[in-house]
């Protein structure tokens, strides 16, 4: 059972028709909201519209809780986690991200690639290990 806070954006570039629609959608983590949009904004040039803050939760809380939210407010949205080995730092890194459903195909293979099975460390190359974890869940919108 997993649950945590996320805020729903979206992002654009200045004279761009934002539209509330999946290619422009972000859910980010909500401790981690403002460096990421800093750096969305001062780094990459983007504008963060529409925020809203909610709670995102997994298959098993959605089982218990169903009953309390109206179809209409649940986002499907899945939980992507790559746990990554790094030789350079000696370490797995988790990347946890949250992607919409009927994005996830395309964003994972985006991520995948940021993420490759073999590096060049010191002069050599080393296989890294790549653990991906896939969570169905759900972002619950505001009502109204």
């Amino acid at each position: 059972m997993r649950k945590i806070k996320l805020v729903r954006c979206t992002l654009g570039k200045e004279g761009d028709d934002i539209r509330d629609d999946g290619d422009n959608v972000r859910y980010v983590p909500l401790e981690e909201f403002n460096l990421w949009s800093f750096l969305m904004e001062q780094k990459h040039g983007f504008q963060i519209k529409k925020k809203e803050a909610s709670l995102w939760f997994d298959d098993d809380v959605y089982e218990d809780w169903q009953k309390n939210y109206q179809e209409e407010r649940l986002e499907r949205v899945k939980e992507l986690v790559i746990n990554w080995y790094s030789p350079e730092d000696d370490a797995v890194l988790p990347i946890r991200r949250y992607i919409s459903e009927k994005d996830f195909e395309r964003v994972k293979d985006i991520l995948m690639n940021h993420y490759p099975d073999t590096v060049v460390y010191e002069g050599k190359s080393e296989f890294t290990m790549k653990e991906v974890e896939e969570r169905q869940g759900y972002f619950v919108r505001k009502a109204g």
